[in-house]
């Protein structure tokens, strides 16, 4: 173990009772295994850029750690690996632009991802899960709900161009494919119903997507940012439009709805009480005029 001398040349960190909080990473070493206590005390939280902007490259997290504040790890370019153990339910917004981060393993207790979670971390292809995790599991390059019926995050340094959703999934989680830069095609089954907020959102390189009969409800800035996306389908089961949807989409000229143009008039004024026409072509079910 570190001796309190040593971790001070190391850290910067405060003692709150009997907890330790690293408020600051003040080394160059490259490979840093984060103590579990110092002194008498345990280390329990790692604070707001305390790593961020460092020139780590492997960092180990103890299981004592239970709070890890939003951009602890932020912009750590040289990072290759991190080792989660800590007693924490949810990934949060950690790693963001941490853009050589190839191998993560994320601890037992973690149950949630955060919306955006990992964004920037364009080489991450791969994660792995402690085996002991019961409420997550890992599908080629995508997270899911242990019962598989939700995919929670899709790596974004996935490096395959056509990503396909598996039969069984019932729902697409907010952000599930934010900033998914080298997709260009996403296939979703009949068995999905529910699509979050910015699912797709920042996925640049997206050109088409159909969305099943199956959706009934769809979330907010679905496809923001979607700069090459040309061509979706929308089927009329969706309930409403969100806000937003197709903010960013700067290609796209038009979209086939399955459902009347009195059935969109109705779905998309659910949301815009004196909506704007849209700037590309919408066909219908029972003709193809433009909104």
């Amino acid at each position: 173990p570190l001796t309190e001398a040593a971790c001070r040349n190391i850290f910067n960190y405060e003692s709150n009772y009997y907890t330790i909080i690293i408020t600051e990473f003040k080394s160059t070493d490259s490979i840093v295994e984060i103590p579990a206590t110092i002194g008498n005390s345990v280390v329990g939280k790692i604070g707001k850029n305390a790593f961020a902007n460092s020139l780590v490259t492997e960092i180990t997290i103890p299981k004592t750690v239970y709070d890890i504040a939003a951009s602890a790890f932020d912009n750590c370019k040289n990072l290759k690996r991190v080792y989660m153990h800590a007693d924490i339910d949810e990934f949060g917004n950690w790693f963001d632009n941490c853009s050589e981060l190839t191998e993560l393993f994320i601890s037992k207790k973690i149950e949630k991802i955060a919306e955006k979670a990992l964004c920037g971390c364009l080489k991450l292809d791969k994660i792995s899960i402690d085996p002991q995790n019961k409420h997550l599991m890992v599908i080629d390059n995508a997270i899911y709900s242990d019962d598989g019926k939700t995919l929670l995050r899709c790596l974004p340094g996935i490096a395959q161009s056509v990503f396909h959703v598996p039969m069984g999934v019932t729902k697409i989680a907010n952000s599930a494919f934010y900033g998914c830069v080298n997709l260009t095609s996403i296939i979703l089954p009949n068995s999905v119903n529910t699509i979050g907020s910015s699912a797709f959102e920042g996925c640049v390189k997206l050109t088409d997507v159909m969305i099943p009969n199956s959706v009934i409800k769809v979330g907010f800035s679905l496809f923001k940012g979607c700069a090459s996306l040309t061509n979706v389908t929308i089927p009329f089961s969706i309930e409403r439009i969100g806000d937003w949807m197709f903010s960013g989409c700067s290609s796209i000229k038009e979209i086939t709805y399955t459902g009347t143009h009195e059935q969109w008039n109705r779905t998309y004024s659910s949301i815009y009480k004196n909506p704007a026409p849209l700037p590309f072509v919408i066909h219908y079910s029972d003709d193809s005029d433009a909104l």
